[in-house]
């Protein structure tokens, strides 16, 4: 599979971005929303991705295929030298997401560090005081995924190696606060010869739970969520097109569809009411 690195936000990744903010309502009640403007958008993202959080923890029930392994755990040194000393990030057990808050003085640069997987989907905002704080983004072995001159405070993409990557952040013309979010998806892989995969796993903190899969045009992808009534419900969308497939406002937990294009789809489990719900979710593609 090719990274996807974007340099400028497009239609699509508002889209997407978007597509997040209504999940995060969800999660805080499951309410039904309206599509927002452009001019929403961009105020919505950074409390859209602080609730995108958490990953489902393998168990030892030989009846299930056990949970995609979220590779983030850190090196035991950073495996390149940056211009700045970096601050390793480090994942909470079984998250696929972390915020990270603080103050950017004018003209300084903050450097911090994560080692995330091959082909794993990365979804980086840096929010502050008139979108002041700007990114850029580099990978140990010298590739640019987002140049400082893009002038941007959003991007998303595969990784396009295992490795370290840098997330550096420029101060712009005043000291401001700052939120910077980070999203690593769960990338679920079926086992030879098996079209279909039992995860189980907690909402964590009443976060969502995260994952994608690859699947082809043609395909029929179903999807399951066993949980209590009216406890969290499915969004499905995406990846590429931001095109939304399932929404959990509006209590989806059986989902089925005959797939449009050949892409990653996402598939998150949405808790409501900030709540810590236990599930079992079946993903069949074939």
């Amino acid at each position: 599979m090719k990274g996807n690195m974007k340099r400028q936000p497009t239609p699509l990744q508002k889209i997407i971005t978007l597509l997040l903010a209504l999940i995060i309502i969800a999660a805080c009640g499951g309410t039904a929303v309206t599509p927002a403007d452009d001019s929403t958008v961009a105020t919505m993202v950074a409390n859209t991705l602080q609730a995108y959080q958490a990953q489902a923890t393998p168990t030892s029930d030989s009846t299930t295929t056990p949970i995609p392994t979220l590779t983030v755990q850190p090196p035991a040194t950073l495996t390149s030298t940056p211009p700045v000393p970096s601050v390793r990030i480090e994942f909470l057990k079984g998250t696929t997401q972390t915020v990270l808050t603080g103050q950017i003085q004018a003209g300084q640069t903050l450097s911090y560090a994560i080692w995330v997987s091959a082909e794993q989907p990365m979804v980086i905002q840096v929010d502050s005081a008139n979108q002041d704080a700007k990114l850029s983004i580099r990978g140990a072995n010298g590739i640019v995924l987002l140049p400082a001159s893009s002038n941007q405070s959003y991007w998303q993409g595969l990784a396009p190696t295992s490795q370290d990557y840098f997330i550096d952040l420029q101060g712009g013309s005043a000291t401001v606060g700052f939120s910077l979010s980070l999203t690593v998806m769960a990338r679920i892989r079926f086992a030879a010869g098996e079209t279909r995969t039992v995860l189980k796993g907690l909402t964590e903190g009443g976060y969502a739970v995260s994952y994608v899969i690859h699947a082809n045009q043609g395909q029929k992808m179903d999807v399951t969520l066993s949980v209590p009534p009216d406890s969290a419900a499915l969004s499905i969308w995406g990846l590429d097109d931001g095109q939304p497939y399932a929404r959990a406002q509006s209590g989806i937990t059986d989902f089925s569809l005959d797939l449009p294009t050949t892409q990653d789809y996402v598939v998150a489990v949405v808790p409501f009411g900030g709540t810590r719900v236990e599930y079992n979710l079946t993903v069949r593609v074939k």
